[in-house]
C-alpha cells in the first residue's frame, strides 16, 4: 500500500492500469510504501521532481507498490483513497498482451490466442488480492474518493486537489504530453498492436469476464455491454 502522512491519502496503484505513469505525479508527494509480509517501510521520494522539472532522471522513477492492503497501524477513515482502475474487458486484454504479446519485456513470450488465455490459462495480476481493490474497500468498509480511470487519465488525474493545485507547472504539462504520446504497444506483436480490445470479445468471452468481475463492473461503474 502506498500512504501519504503529509497529504493525507491512500493509493492503490493497481497494475495494468496505468499506475507507473501515475507515479510520475503521485511520486512527488512523499509517501511511505507498505509491503504484504512485513511491516517495515521505506520513503518513496526520491526528489520533487516539480522543483526541479529539468532533471532527466525526473520521470518513472517513482518507486511504489501495487498491494491494496492496509496495515493494522493505518486508519483508512483519516485519509482520502485513491485507486487505478480499468474497464475489466480491456484490463483483460491488457494482461493478455503484456503476458503474450510483449516482445520487448518477454521476447520468448507464446502466441496464445485471447480465447485461450481467458479459459485456460491463470492471469495473477487479473486475479491476485492486490488487484481486487473494489474487494478491499468492502472488506475495510471505505469508499474510494478519487478513481483514476485509465480511459480517463489526464480528466481523472487532475481532478485530485493537491495535483490540481499545479496543473499549470511544466511537469505537468510534460506528463499530459507523455500519456497523449504513449507508444507502448509498438512492443506489441504486429497482429495485435492495432486492435481496440473490444475487438477480441464474442459474447462467450465478454460472458465470461463480465461473470468473473461482476462485483468490480458495479462498484466502479463499467458497463456490462462496452465490450461492444
Amino acid at each position: 500500500m502506498n500512504v501519504s502522512f503529509e497529504n493525507k491519502f491512500i493509493w492503490w496503484a493497481a497494475p495494468r492500469c496505468a499506475s507507473r505513469q501515475t507515479a510520475t505525479l503521485i511520486g512527488p508527494f512523499k509517501f511511505w510504501i507498505y509491503y504484504p509480509d512485513e511491516t517495515l517501510r521505506h520513503e518513496g521520494l526520491l526528489y520533487n521532481q516539480f522543483d526541479i522539472p529539468d532533471n532527466p532522471n525526473a520521470v518513472n522513477k517513482q518507486p511504489f507498490t501495487h498491494y491494496a492492503a492496509i496495515p493494522d497501524n493505518v486508519n483508512p477513515n483519516d485519509f482520502d483513497l485513491i485507486i487505478n482502475v480499468r474497464n475489466p474487458y480491456d484490463w483483460m486484454v491488457s494482461c493478455w498482451h503484456a503476458e503474450f504479446n510483449d516482445l520487448h519485456s518477454n521476447p520468448d513470450a507464446q502466441n496464445v490466442s485471447f480465447r485461450d488465455f481467458i479459459l485456460n490459462r491463470p492471469n495473477t495480476w487479473y486475479d491476485n488480492l492486490e488487484d481486487v481493490t473494489d474487494l478491499q474497500c468492502v472488506k475495510y468498509g471505505i469508499i474510494p474518493k478519487y478513481l483514476i480511470r485509465f480511459e480517463n487519465l489526464v480528466e481523472s488525474v487532475l481532478s485530485i486537489p493537491f495535483i490540481q493545485d499545479k496543473k499549470d507547472h511544466v511537469v505537468v504539462e510534460r506528463w499530459i504530453e507523455s500519456v497523449q504520446n504513449n507508444g507502448y504497444r509498438n512492443s506489441y506483436r504486429p497482429e495485435v498492436k492495432d486492435k481496440n480490445y473490444k475487438h477480441w470479445y464474442t459474447q462467450e468471452l465478454a460472458d465470461i469476464v463480465y461473470e468473473h468481475k461482476k462485483h468490480y463492473f458495479e462498484f466502479f461503474g463499467y458497463d456490462k455491454d462496452s465490450w461492444k
